[in-house]
């Protein structure tokens, strides 16, 4: 069985986005929010476009994305976010928990991913995100 738990703490590197205008204003519609007067904290899922520190570690734990199923998304906010701010984040394995299946060991990794203006450092969101990784038992 791999053990997951001396990867707690690892992190991606920084990632920094202009928030686009147009799939802002997409996720808004979707949504059923006006565009005009809307902000993330109008649209609760908008952060999730930006998961490219998850991608980067689970790549660099040699996972592959048909290994992995998406348990659990949530949000904190901090602060609202208007199209065309730029943003910086970075997402760290945040916890590890494992369980026995029958046939399989069940690694549920934890992803923490903070989400910061770049101009001035204010904290705007967090993302937490579970992925589980299915191992399967090999005979000894």
């Amino acid at each position: 069985m791999r053990d997951f738990k001396p990867l707690i703490g690892n992190v991606s590197k920084f990632y920094e986005e202009t928030l686009p205008a147009e799939r802002f204003a997409l996720f808004a519609e979707c949504a059923n929010a006006s565009v005009a007067t809307a902000d993330t904290s109008s649209i609760p899922t908008f952060f999730t476009i930006f998961r490219h520190g998850e991608f980067e570690l689970i790549s660099s734990f040699e996972l592959h994305l048909k290994q992995i199923l998406h348990a659990e998304q949530e949000y904190e906010f901090f602060k609202p976010l208007a199209a065309g701010e730029k943003i910086r984040f970075q997402t760290r394995l945040a916890d590890v928990l494992e369980k026995k299946g029958k046939d399989s060991f069940l690694h549920f990794l934890v992803f923490e991913t903070d989400f910061l203006l770049s101009e001035s450092g204010a904290k705007l969101a967090r993302a937490r995100s579970t992925m589980v990784y299915r191992e399967k038992e090999t005979a000894a």
